[in-house]
């Protein structure tokens, strides 16, 4: 007994001290800056940190999006995970990397869904000076909530309360102390990055309240290398491929389809996901106002995923094992639009790569 009492308390005595040593490591960055919100994350962070390393702010970055990441201040990565489960104590092996190489500033994407860890990664792990949410759509039901009140409530607990926010999301504004809206009025658009307008706006108007000239964040929008979420179509033989795994939201899936597809018929290549079955009943719902002429499913469970678009569409689909030659196979049906779907992990993005190193064209 004597034995477990003394264990515990070294365990207990080794956790403060080790949060200490957190704790002062923190402090000694100048700069650090987390980002959240429903779509965009990984796109702000790689911004924000190409903009400060361009200013001469040595920036260290860290995505957990399409590809999870340690962005470096000469815009090289590290695949941190190498396959290893997500968890929100990842930050202290990031925060240590950083330190040890001299980092000025840090911009990380916030990977917490549930309330829990969304007040943990601001309060405990970050204490950010900066909030940057991008958007509030309503996704991950279960964890983040139903409804867009829901959403912004649950996001809204990564606010640090000494954080200024920046957000086009004016929900957001009662929860902050200090709350600034981005105008977006801006006609730029760089082909490289695939950044929305808003997204380059939230970055433009953290550089103003930094005092870095509007340059700087052009000159990083320029070199950030794009989420591999963010190429817009691709163009192969004669298909015109979009991309549109990334957005797993209805709302957002409808708006592709309305401004891409434009009416004309097109197939589904759907990526399902086995721990979002919720994502799987809301988007084929949905996608009865649009409806495809055919789909292939990749992904988890592609038996039970095909059956339930069938019974949901009332359109035949099947499994795919290989999408690019399942696309290819398709010329017979004189249909050249394809629109992938449901989430842009695993074999998602292994088709994206796949279409890139074909050379394939995309936009």
């Amino acid at each position: 007994m004597i034995i477990i009492i003394a264990i515990t308390i070294l365990a207990f005595i080794a956790a403060v001290i080790e949060r200490q040593l957190y704790d002062r490591a923190l402090n000694k960055i100048d700069l650090r800056i987390l980002v959240n919100g429903t779509r965009g994350k990984t796109s702000v962070t790689r911004l924000i940190a190409a903009s400060l390393n361009a200013y001469g702010i040595r920036t260290y970055a860290k995505t957990t999006g399409s590809e999870a990441r340690w962005v470096l201040p000469d815009g090289s990565e590290i695949d941190f995970r190498k396959g290893k489960p997500p968890t929100v104590l990842e930050q202290r092996s990031f925060l240590r990397m950083a330190r040890k190489n001299g980092t000025q500033a840090i911009v990380v994407e916030c990977m917490a869904l549930n309330r829990k860890n969304q007040w943990l990664m601001a309060n405990v792990l970050i204490r950010q000076h900066y909030t940057i949410i991008t958007n509030a759509y309503v996704d991950h039901l279960e964890e983040i909530g139903w409804t867009k009140e829901e959403t912004i409530s649950t996001l809204a607990l990564s606010i640090y309360p000494k954080s200024k926010l920046i957000t086009t999301e004016k929900g957001f504004a009662k929860y902050a102390n200090i709350y600034m809206a981005p105008s977006v009025d801006l006609e730029y658009n760089n082909d490289a990055a695939r950044a929305t307008k808003e997204n380059i706006a939230l970055v433009k108007a953290l550089a103003r309240n930094l005092n870095i000239p509007e340059h700087y964040v052009l000159q990083g929008v320029n070199k950030v290398k794009p989420d591999i979420g963010l190429h817009d179509y691709f163009t192969l033989d004669d298909f015109c491929i979009h991309n549109a795994f990334a957005a797993n939201d209805p709302m957002s899936l409808l708006n592709i389809i309305d401004s891409r597809i434009n009416n004309e018929p097109y197939i589904l290549l759907y990526n399902h996901r086995s721990d979002r079955p919720l994502r799987l009943k809301l988007l084929a719902n949905a996608l009865n106002i649009a409806k495809p002429e055919f789909i292939g499913v990749i992904g988890d469970n592609k038996n039970y995923t095909s059956k339930y678009f069938e019974k949901i569409l009332k359109v035949k689909a099947e499994k795919v094992d290989n999408p690019l030659e399942w696309i290819l196979s398709k010329t017979d049906l004189n249909i050249r639009q394809v629109l992938c779907a449901g989430n842009i992990k695993n074999e998602a993005s292994t088709f994206i790569d796949e279409l890139i190193e074909r050379n394939a064209e995309y936009v």
